[in-house]
């Protein structure tokens, strides 16, 4: 799948994977630089709270809504 990116949507060329802004690319990278540095696989970073939204895009974390009135528990 291909999704847009924007000046705050961006790709990373080592792994492919889309962010929904520099924190979440940023966040996505581990490790000493240069040598050691790389890219968490989706494991990892579902373990540091990091998913993916509904467009597609990871995020540093999905945010969560109160619950509206009407809303059923």
């Amino acid at each position: 799948m291909t999704l847009k990116v924007t000046h705050s949507k961006c790709r990373c060329t080592a792994c492919g994977d889309y962010f929904n802004s520099a924190a979440a690319f940023d966040k996505h990278r581990t490790g000493e630089y240069p040598d050691a540095r790389r890219c968490m696989g989706h494991q990892e970073r579902r373990e540091r709270k990091m998913d993916t939204n509904a467009a597609g895009y990871w995020v540093t974390a999905l945010r969560e809504w109160p619950a509206s009135e009407g809303d059923n528990p």
